[in-house]
């Protein structure tokens, strides 16, 4: 699972998803709400929600590493 093996490396993880409801969130993982995003390092994007448009999901992270090819722009990388 890529939040726990970037947690076994010492990162701190922030997730957003408003498909799951509070009851089913990890509890190892720190929810954000897109109001509450801030500068991440590094976002990660795993599945694609309609409702997160690019130039959001860009300006929360300096880097971008999108693993389903919805993201484009200069800091953005792909999987």
């Amino acid at each position: 699972d890529i939040a726990r093996m970037l947690q076994d490396s010492g990162s701190d993880v922030y997730a957003i998803d408003s498909y799951v409801s509070d009851r089913k969130w990890p509890s190892s993982i720190s929810r954000v709400t897109r109001d509450g995003a801030r500068n991440f390092d590094l976002a990660i994007v795993v599945t694609e929600h309609g409702e997160f448009r690019e130039e959001w999901v860009r300006s929360c992270a300096s880097v971008v590493l999108d693993t389903r090819n919805f993201i484009e722009g200069a800091n953005v990388e792909k999987l």
